[in-house]
């Protein structure tokens, strides 16, 4: 019987050894070392551009005789979707058009509008009238400069 207690003792004092050598082993190790990737040389940076796929052009079928300008000219009008993102990019990026101007925090109608009518002019468009009372929607707005004519140079 007397062994039997030794037995347990010997083992109760081996597991209390076993977390303190897995703290020490845990310490010792270190997380690997990453190695810095080496870089390329020129030319087979070219050579992997070159490899890359390039977008297709589009290929216009046209009437025999009618120029490549008179098929690929600027539409007459802005429209609705180069409209409604001149408006949601002055909005603060505000995508519910169904909002009233005075909705949107931190917007000032004054510099809205004056950011409306520069992103029109900037794509070569005539701006109308641009609503920009508090009560004004998104939609609104965006009504109203979608039918703005292009420039004439």
């Amino acid at each position: 019987m007397a062994q039997k207690k030794k037995k347990k003792k010997a083992v109760q004092a081996v597991a209390k050894a076993r977390p303190a050598a897995k703290k020490q082993s845990a310490a010792k190790k270190s997380p690997p070392k990453r190695h810095a990737k080496k870089q390329a040389s020129k030319k087979a940076r070219r050579k992997a551009a070159a490899a890359r796929p390039t977008a297709r052009k589009l290929v216009v079928n046209r009437p025999m005789g009618m120029a490549l300008a008179e098929t690929t000219a600027a539409p007459d009008v802005l429209g609705p979707i180069q409209a409604t993102s001149i408006v949601t990019g002055c909005a603060c990026g505000e995508q519910d058009t169904s909002k009233k101007l005075s909705e949107i925090p931190g917007l000032n109608t004054v510099i809205f509008q004056a950011c409306v009518k520069k992103g029109v002019l900037d794509a070569k468009y005539q701006p109308g009238g641009i609503p920009a009372s508090p009560d004004t929607t998104l939609d609104q707005v965006i009504e109203a400069i979608e039918d703005s004519p292009a420039k004439k140079d």
